[in-house]
């Protein structure tokens, strides 16, 4: 199991991709619930924007590696990160 990391931009998307590694699936659940505060202006949204676009590229450079050599990936999840990550 890996850890969780405080210090990336976007800490959903780095242990998503974790646990994805790991050879876990993710699946969505009715029941769970969460909240998230919008931002109030224009200024923030940016803010907000940038921070996810930082954190994304952050992510995907830490763990494009693994994409191609975690043994425990099915193809389909490989080909996903893989597209997702490195492609778009």
């Amino acid at each position: 199991s890996r850890e969780f990391s405080e210090t990336v931009q976007t800490e959903d998307v780095d242990m998503a991709i974790q646990q994805l590694l790991d050879g876990r699936r993710i699946e969505f659940c009715a029941e769970s619930r969460s909240g998230e505060l919008a931002p109030i202006d224009c200024a923030g949204m940016w803010k907000q924007r940038l921070r996810w676009t930082i954190g994304w590229d952050e992510t995907s450079l830490k763990h494009a590696g693994a994409f191609t050599d975690s043994g425990r990936l099915r193809c389909r999840a490989r080909c996903g990160l893989i597209w997702t990550f490195l492609i778009r």
